[in-house]
């Protein structure tokens, strides 16, 4: 009974075993995300002519929002066209929260939509000690120390081919 929220939003919800991205680079990937259209026809940034689904909710009356860390989604990139308010200068994923939870708040009974982003799945996972206690094998013995350092240096030699990832 490791994730019993996951679980249940699993079997309540729909479950994709499969998902691809449209295209590897952020703004554009996220672009084509929010406009549907394929990320090879537009440029970024992009078009303030081209509707995003920030625009569409909001021609239909919905409050739109769309926080962000930043980055390749700050509002320079166009991606975040279209909706009423935004803040693409969040810094991480605790002041996004407070951020989002007081939007929240603020229009908890009006029709909205509201985007997030947030770079912290792309960081290196190192577990809590006490849920790498809890869940590593205790006879590992591999070059991942459940740190930041170790993840990074096993992540970056992979990639770079030195070292080979078995199934």
């Amino acid at each position: 009974n490791v994730s019993p929220f996951l679980d249940q939003l699993a079997e309540q919800g729909t479950q994709f075993l499969n998902a691809f991205i449209s295209w590897p680079f952020t703004p554009r990937s996220h672009a084509s995300m929010l406009t549907s259209y394929y990320p090879a026809v537009f440029d970024i940034p992009l078009d303030p002519n081209i509707q995003t689904i920030g625009s569409v909710f909001s021609d239909y009356k919905y409050k739109t929002a769309a926080f962000t860390e930043g980055g390749w989604m700050s509002a320079s990139y166009g991606v975040l066209n279209g909706f009423q308010e935004y803040d693409d200068k969040v810094q991480g994923v605790s002041q996004l929260k407070n951020k989002v939870k007081k939007w929240l708040k603020k229009n908890q009974n009006k029709r909205f939509i509201l985007f997030l982003h947030t770079y912290c799945v792309h960081r290196p996972f190192v577990a809590p000690p006490q849920q790498f206690k809890k869940f590593a094998d205790p006879n590992y013995s591999g070059p991942i120390k459940n740190n930041s350092k170790s993840t990074n240096a096993f992540i970056k030699a992979a990639n770079a081919g030195r070292i080979s990832v078995s199934p």
